[in-house]
């Protein structure tokens, strides 16, 4: 079944989804809505408590994330102090509808992974969809234009997160990594002319689209992992 309270909290589907072909004119509707498809039906959801550390950093990074519900903070080691320990820097709050991780998968290849820049820390209880590398690198392969759109957006994203940091001496604090918890997978989208379908309604009606019992998505129990 099609998880469309997925797709309506994220930002990156509501866009693909309504405002597909105004994408800084790198995507069509038509490719956005398969681009959708082909994203949404490749993730998997887990869930994370206050503390958990979701991404740590300088690992190598094979998933991005897709903030469903709950708050994450992006930190960063800065230097060890006197001690040899850790000294970390809060960066930003990001809250639920965001996403975070892509930038690893859009510095590596298919051959070579890039290492996390940045630590995220689980701030409230989350859940998260993440999008894994090999099916990152099939459907950008498929469909560059996500890609090229990614790139795009994390650029703009990241430039605000260092102008943030610079505004205000963030708080210091030490990571500290927790055990797993387990998580969920969401079942396949139902075909392309349902979520065509779907966008054409959404794209017609200003108000919130009322979805039938039958499209409330399932899930199945997967283990948290730490790398983004």
């Amino acid at each position: 079944d099609l998880n469309m309270s997925v797709i309506q909290k994220c930002k990156l589907f509501r866009s693909l989804l309504m405002e597909g072909k105004k994408l800084d004119g790198m995507l069509n509707q038509e490719i956005a809505d398969h681009v959708l498809v082909q994203v949404v039906t490749n993730l998997t959801r887990e869930v994370y408590l206050p503390g958990d550390i979701i991404i740590q950093q300088g690992e190598t990074g094979r998933e991005m994330y897709f903030l469903i519900k709950g708050d994450v903070a992006v930190e960063k080691m800065i230097k060890f102090d006197e001690k040899g320990s850790p000294v970390i820097k809060r960066l930003v709050v990001l809250h639920e509808g965001t996403y975070f991780g892509e930038l690893a998968l859009l510095r590596g290849n298919k051959d070579n992974t890039a290492r996390r820049a940045a630590s995220i820390v689980a701030v409230t209880n989350c859940d998260v969809r993440i999008f894994h590398r090999d099916d990152f690198n099939r459907v950008c392969d498929d469909f560059p234009q996500l890609r090229v759109y990614l790139q795009s957006e994390a650029e703009k994203k990241y430039a605000g997160f260092k102008k943030e940091a610079d505004k205000k001496d963030s708080p210091m604090m030490k990571v500290k990594k927790s055990p797993p918890n387990a998580g969920n997978v969401p079942p396949p989208l139902k075909p392309m002319s349902k979520v065509r379908s779907l966008a054409a309604k959404l794209r017609s009606s200003k108000k919130s689209l009322t979805l039938p019992s039958t499209l409330a998505a399932g899930s199945t129990t997967n283990t948290s992992r730490s790398l983004l």
